[in-house]
């Protein structure tokens, strides 16, 4: 059985986050430009958003700057982050509730 190179259509939406890549030289640096259109078109495809801190880990691991493992490590505790705060906000809103 023959493998296929198939063309993966990005989502409109998608598309235009990563175009600065599109006519990069380096053929990874397109391919995970790519792979980024792609991932966070299959979140708009759910009707879901992506932050921008997320947009901004991506293109920084396209240029190369972090992996992929350090783009994940840094939106948990991003995330971790904001859960810690919210958790805080609400703690003090508890305390100073009238009772």
């Amino acid at each position: 059985m023959t493998r296929q190179n198939k063309t993966v259509r990005v989502p409109k939406a998608a598309r235009g986050i990563f175009a600065e890549f599109k006519d990069d030289p380096d053929p990874e640096v397109r391919q995970r430009a790519s792979n980024w259109s792609l991932a966070i078109g299959l979140q708009d495809v759910d009707h879901l958003s992506v932050s921008q801190f997320l947009i901004d880990m991506a293109k920084r691991n396209i240029r190369g700057e972090i992996t992929q493992a350090e783009v994940a490590r840094l939106i948990e505790e991003h995330h971790s982050m904001g859960r810690t705060q919210k958790g805080n906000v609400a703690q003090k809103d508890a305390k100073e509730a009238p009772v």
